[in-house]
Parts: C-alpha cells; sequence; structure tokens
C-alpha cells in the first residue's frame, strides 16, 4: 500500500492483489503487479484504490488537510498490529532513495513531459509521508 501511494497507484484494487499456497499450507503474497502511476492519466486524489480505514476513519492530518500523510500510514499499521518501530522505519525508508527512483525515471520509455510529472509526483507523495500533524510521530 505504502509503495502504491508513493507512486500514485490508483489502480491497486484487491484483483491486484494475490496470493499462493506454499507446500507447507501457508499463503504468501505473490510477487508484485500492475504497478503504474495513474496521476499520469486522471486526477486520482489520493492515488490508492482502496480506503485505508474499513470505518472512514480520517486521521486529524487528513481532516485538516485532505491528504494521506505520516500519520495515516502510522494508524493503518497500529490497526493491523504492526510494531509502530518497524512502520516507522518502513516510512523513513520508504520517503528515501531519491537518486534510485529518478534513475528509474530517467531510464522509462515515458516521454520527457511525462517523466518530469512522474517524479513531480513522487517528490509530493514522499513530502507527504514525511509530513506529520502530530506532535511525536
Amino acid at each position: 500500500m505504502l509503495f502504491n501511494y508513493l507512486v500514485s497507484n490508483g489502480d491497486a484494487h484487491l484483483k491486484n492483489f494475490s496470493y499462493y499456497r506454499l507446500p507447507s499450507g501457508y499463503y504468501q503474497l505473490t510477487p508484485a503487479y500492475d504497478l503504474l502511476n495513474t496521476a499520469l492519466h486522471v486526477n486520482d486524489d489520493n492515488g490508492l484504490a482502496l480506503d485505508l480505514f474499513a470505518d472512514d476513519y480520517e486521521t486529524p492530518s487528513f481532516t485538516a488537510n485532505a491528504f494521506l500523510a505520516y500519520d495515516d500510514s502510522l494508524e493503518l499499521g497500529r490497526r493491523l498490529g504492526l510494531p509502530l518501530s518497524r512502520v516507522r522505519k518502513l516510512l523513513a525508508d520508504s520517503v528515501g532513495h531519491e537518486d534510485k527512483i529518478q534513475r528509474l525515471i530517467d531510464r522509462s520509455f515515458l516521454p520527457e513531459e511525462l517523466k518530469l510529472r512522474y517524479a513531480a509526483v513522487v517528490a509530493d507523495r514522499r513530502q507527504r509521508l514525511r509530513y506529520s500533524a502530530a506532535t511525536q510521530p
């Protein structure tokens, strides 16, 4: 979900997540597929096809700013029962790698104008994921 938000993949609906059953009987998430930046083609608001919270909950950050940010990801992790220290580390890692992301965009077959727009979307999402309305995230 975090990656899809970062690259504005508004096509990340439930049919784009699959599991396969291991011989042990456990299920494992399959490799990601159908990853794209829908913001290059349509206004996709927050860039996710799925709501983060089933109960229409909005963090104070979202209520104040109308965009998903650090606080929303932290709340999702909390609701999933993930250690918050791990969620914070994942968020910090996700907003990094600017050079690597830019190199991938530059190597793509997108026209130059779309490469610039793609980089701008990722930069905007990166900034959003660094933003917290809380005094101590």
